[in-house]
């Protein structure tokens, strides 16, 4: 390290203040910034990490990606220099204490440092989102004005370091807490990160960081990270404190992450939660987006302040000592509740019965989400477990719940056998278990009395304040209800099932005209089967719309009717206001809808009107209330390929693929958002595979073209178009699809003739997709096109403006 410079000496036209601090890097001095009249930090880099030309030239790359980076939460990097041997960097100077500082002070407002976190989320979220790893989060990096807002200081810095083959280390918790180290001492190639290199700081950096495997360290290396700075906000201990280096290594990598009401009773029990996702071992488990976890903070920070103005809890700071309500009950912690119910065993040995018994489970997860103050997982996350034999402490962990309902279903003739029982998902331990033996007609008030019961034990340890009111049963008529759940379950996997699922419909609305939720099933049937080009308009929209005006009829109180009333108006009539007053009102009715949410997020916010970060609000609300769907990943992968986001769509593009690998539309998302971010020969490949399981359907092939296209292969791009050309002389293919495979095979004429035929015929698909689809760009400068896309009169369109 270099001598201290002297106060009032220039550092190029920097004049020296104070100094600030030292750390692993180089001395930071407070300076003057004599040019522009502003204070700065001025790092001074130490001359051994300077003196490597090829560490530098690695470093500066890293630097000016980092200082691309423009958000409110994140310290800007102004210059990268050197003066007369000297090299430093000139960023912003904050004005306040780290947030170590603030934790360890005598008494911590919660409420307050969970705002400063969400805000540092968001900004970690900004520079994920270009591809930067902070790789060295800890609270000594995040800094809090005087005035309450957070920093994340030295993006991008961390990496400058990384060269050395030498082991500096400590477990103080200040800033030379940096580790960097080796299996044994010797040279490193400062070029890249070699394997075997431990980079990070002890206490903070994730477990494939401390096991050294760089090729796996992505953005979810720096949520672990957060999940303990959020663990010593809760505590104001680090989660894996030992005795020395070693100690805590091993207690990162080999022992489970501990829980913070081992250590703090009174933190809340949802930031509990989110402390635990945050702290799974395997990247996989964790949150698969920074954003996300903002989100969470964001509701926990309203529940908190919404009990704190109500009077139920006295104090949301950390200090010493249990928090009371003023009811004399235990802290807010202790009142969020969640649970997952787990798919109901079919033990009835008749393979049909697996309709009705994915159906009795859905039902019962809907009827527990109308408890207020219950949070349920959301059914493809619990679903994801079908079949599977998994520990259910493990099954807890990944859903980020603590309990769990599970049973099994048997049925034989009219007599109906249901087991359920109620698993602390942090012990594994049973709490509740029920035997129901009824005729199947009872199907319903079973279904009352778990919901009620489990509603009850959870009132008994968990203060649950209110227990849904019981309703009526949707229909008197059992085969009706059969043929119902079978549609649905039918629905959900689109494709061809779609025509299958419609008879369901139909049979269940025959056998019972008043049956309002299979009317609104029958109306999804009709608009997926519009929008996925299995019909034509004319032939399946008005039915669509004739059926979602019954169900609504019926039941103005149902959250499926108003949301197939919203998506068929919005597609076929075009009544986009009165769509999204439909979209909001079945999300009124039931928040955690995820049909709704996809819809009026993808559809209508996004496709439809642009509205680009309310969809993406939106979307992140499915993949947090259902994060393991493939379908909730899928949408959101869409989203981030209609608003030029490549690097994420690609991320949950794979990991709906990887939670659904069978499912045509994941595969298609894939290879769109493969097309986006130019690697072509993957996206080629991944599109072939879903034509594999679709039947070579035409929204693949279109992709196909158009990857082609890019991947300057005109040949084949004009192959694909000339088979979908051929296909549509005889089978109905949409003309919306046809523009955009005709665009990426050069035939222009014929790519606006078929955008014309698209909005004659109101193809609901080019609705959705006219405004930002990306395999339209190239015909979004021919003014043809924009005339066409005018006459659908979008939400706040224009030629000058349309985004």
């Amino acid at each position: 390290m270099s001598e201290q410079l002297p106060l009032n000496s220039q550092i190029s036209h920097y004049r020296i203040v104070s100094k600030l601090g030292a750390g692993g890097m180089g001395e930071v001095y407070l300076a003057e910034d004599t040019k522009l009249d502003r204070k700065l930090a001025l790092k001074i880099l130490s001359a051994d990490l300077a003196s490597n030309s090829d560490r530098m030239e690695r470093f500066v790359r890293e630097a000016k990606s980092a200082a691309a980076l423009n958000h409110p939460n994140i310290a800007h990097i102004y210059e990268i220099g050197e003066f007369e041997g000297t090299h430093f960097i000139a960023m912003e100077f904050v004005d306040g204490l780290t947030l170590r500082e603030k934790i360890h002070q005598e008494e911590v407002d919660l409420g307050k440092l969970l705002r400063c976190l969400q805000h540092a989320a968001e900004g970690l979220a900004k520079a994920h989102a270009i591809g930067i790893v902070h790789r060295d989060l800890k609270p000594d990096n995040l800094m809090v004005t005087h005035d309450g807002h957070a920093k994340i200081l030295d993006f991008g810095l961390a990496k400058l370091v990384e060269g050395r083959g030498d082991v500096e280390a400590s477990s103080s918790g200040g800033e030379d807490d940096t580790l960097i180290a080796t299996s044994r001492r010797r040279q490193v190639s400062p070029s890249a990160t070699s394997p075997g290199l431990i980079m990070g700081t002890v206490g903070y950096m994730s477990p494939e960081q401390a096991q050294g495997k760089a090729t796996e360290i992505d953005h979810r290396s720096d949520i672990f990270s957060f999940g303990c700075v959020l663990f010593e906000v809760a505590t104001k201990h680090k989660p894996f404190e030992g005795t020395s280096v070693i100690q805590s290594l091993h207690k990162l990598v080999y022992e489970p992450a501990p829980l913070v009401k081992d250590v703090n009773p009174d933190a809340p029990a949802d930031l509990q939660r989110i402390v635990r996702r945050c702290l799974a071992k395997d990247p996989d488990s964790r949150y698969q987006s920074i954003k996300d976890v903002a989100i969470e903070l964001k509701e926990l920070r309203r529940d908190l302040e919404t009990s704190k103005e109500s009077g139920s809890v006295t104090s949301t700071s950390l200090s010493s000592g249990p928090q009371t309500t003023s009811s004399g009950r235990d802290s807010l912690g202790s009142m969020l509740k969640t649970i997952a119910v787990l798919p109901f065993k079919n033990l009835s040995g008749d393979p049909e019965q697996e309709f009705f018994a994915d159906g009795i489970t859905e039902e019962i997860i809907n009827a527990l989400a109308q408890i207020s103050g219950l949070r349920v997982a959301g059914r493809s996350s619990s679903f994801s477990f079908k079949g599977r034999s998994e520990d259910l402490r493990e099954v807890g962990a990944k859903l980020s719940v603590a309990s769990i309902l599970e049973g099994t279903l048997r049925r034989s003739g009219n007599r109906l056998r249901i087991t359920a029982q109620l698993i602390d998902a942090g012990t594994g331990y049973q709490l509740w278990s029920e035997r129901y033996d009824r005729v199947i007609e009872d199907i319903f008030s079973v279904q009352d009395e778990i919901a009620t019961t489990i509603a009850e034990r959870l009132q008994l340890s968990l203060h649950v304040e209110s227990v849904g009111e019981q309703v009526q049963p949707p229909t008197r008529h059992i085969a009706a209800y059969e043929l119902y759940l079978k549609g649905r379950a039918l629905l959900y996997q689109r494709g061809l099932s779609i025509a299958k699922a419609i008879e369901c419909f139909k049979e269940a609305v025959a056998i019972d005209p008043s049956y309002a939720q299979a009317w609104a099933g029958l109306a999804d049937g009709y608009t997926t089967s519009g929008y996925s080009g299995l019909k034509t308009p004319i032939e399946v929209m008005p039915q669509a719309l004739e059926a979602a005006r019954r169900a609504l009829a019926l039941d103005q109180d149902l959250a499926e009717a108003h949301n197939a009333f919203a998506c068929a108006t919005l597609l076929y009539d075009r009544n986009y206001e009165l769509a999204e007053i439909e979209f909001k009102k079945a999300l009124e009715l039931n928040p955690n809808y995820p049909q709704a949410i996809a819809w009026y997020g993808l559809f209508f916010l996004q496709w439809v009107s642009g509205r680009h970060e309310d969809a993406r609000d939106q979307l992140l609300h499915a993949i947090r209330t259902d994060p393991l769907s493939g379908y909730a990943h899928v949408i959101f992968s869409f989203s981030c390929t209609s608003s030029g986001r490549p690097s994420e769509a690609v991320q949950h593009g794979r990991r709906g693929v990887e939670l659904d690998p069978n499912s045509y539309l994941a595969k298609w998302s894939l290879a769109v958002a493969l097309e986006l971010s130019g690697d072509y020969q993957e996206a080629a490949f991944v599109a072939e595979q879903a034509l594999a399981i679709s039947g070579r359907h035409s929204w693949a092939l279109t992709t196909l073209a158009s990857i082609y296209d890019g991947w300057n292969k005109p040949e084949k791009a004009s192959a694909v178009y000339a088979e979908l050309e051929a296909r549509s002389l005889r089978e109905y293919i949409q003309p919306g699809m046809l523009t955009a495979a005709a665009r990426a095979a050069g035939q222009i004429e014929k790519a606006i003739a078929f955008a014309q035929q698209a909005l004659k015929t109101r193809d609901p698909l080019f609705v959705m997709i006219a405004r930002c689809w990306p395999q339209y760009e190239k015909l979004r400068t021919d003014a043809r096109f924009l005339d066409v896309v005018r006459q659908l009169n979008l939400p706040n369109w224009s030629a000058d403006a349309r985004t």
